[in-house]
């Protein structure tokens, strides 16, 4: 079995261990495009609020290995709520991968199901609700945010907070260029000769990110999300923070600084960011002050 794949099940057993009081629904969700997600909703007893945590790209970020913020505020009685890409199934100790599904799935497929996801779930948990990102996944939230807006959607006035943790600020040109440039030679020649070649099947391997190519073709040609971010804070009047570590090499720390003086003329009391000594990873003081920043708004 794949190293990476027997850990997946540790969490999900552990995970599955520590929070067998919680009530744990799930609802597949629909795309125009005629894929499905599985959606993973964890109802404490009394629930007050409700997370939605959106992760990053590849086969490995699945619902079930709930991440340390989401497990801290499960306990403080957040509903915690989080979408599987097309093709995976994860549930009961056992993981496994639809790639035919997999493979057609790109970033609007996640943003329509995050959206009717959250839908049927702010039906089952009461109060206010906070959006929250990890690397891609930071996408996923903001573009929720903005199409929530756009839609002029009753679910946005619940809507507390937008919280980011290492998103991809930069064009996704930049971002994928830079981590192929850190490749050794031969890898970095595969790599490029795949990508010229068209070669999807060489994309879904593990080793090589599990990204679908029409996915990675969506990434390279969409609005940097800085750009989107700042227009997206000239109508969210709620808080947007960003956390963001100094050493991550996938999404650059000095990106955040300059989005940081960029927003701090306009919105100065609402956009903010927090710094951190780690990579791409959540780290445990982030973590801890993570948690402590949404459980004070949810308290508002």
């Amino acid at each position: 079995m794949n190293s990476r794949i027997a850990s997946l099940l540790l969490a999900g057993l552990v995970s599955g261990a520590a929070f067998a009081e919680n009530r744990h629904l799930k609802r597949s969700v629909m795309t125009g495009s005629g894929l499905a997600c599985e959606s993973h909703l964890w109802l404490p007893q009394s629930p007050t609020s409700l997370v939605v945590f959106s992760y990053g790209t590849g086969v490995f970020s699945v619902a079930e290995t709930m991440n340390p913020v989401a497990k801290a505020l499960l306990k403080q009685n957040s509903a915690i709520l989080s979408i599987d890409k097309p093709g995976i199934a994860y549930g009961n100790g056992t993981f496994t991968v639809d790639w035919k599904i997999f493979a057609r799935h790109r970033p609007q497929d996640l943003l329509e199901c995050t959206a009717k996801a959250l839908d049927w779930a702010s039906r089952k948990a009461p109060g206010p609700i906070v959006l929250s990102g990890h690397s891609a996944g930071a996408e996923t939230a903001v573009d929720l945010v903005s199409l929530l807006t756009a839609k002029q959607d009753p679910i946005l006035s619940r809507v507390a907070q937008l919280m980011l943790y290492g998103p991809p600020l930069d064009a996704w040109s930049e971002i994928v260029g830079d981590q192929v440039e850190q490749m050794p030679s031969a890898r970095r020649q595969a790599m490029e000769a795949a990508f010229e070649n068209r070669d999807a099947a060489f994309f879904l391997q593990p080793e090589n990110g599990s990204i679908p190519l029409g996915y990675l073709d969506d990434l390279l040609a969409t609005t940097p999300l800085s750009n989107r971010l700042k227009r997206l804070a000239a109508v969210f009047a709620k808080e947007i923070w960003v956390f963001q570590g100094m050493a991550d090499k996938r999404c650059k720390g000095e990106s955040a600084r300059l989005l940081e003086a960029d927003l701090a003329a306009t919105h100065p009391d609402r956009v903010r960011f927090k710094y951190y000594a780690s990579g791409h990873d959540y780290d445990p003081l982030a973590v801890t002050e993570m948690t402590e920043v949404i459980e004070q708004t949810l308290r508002k």
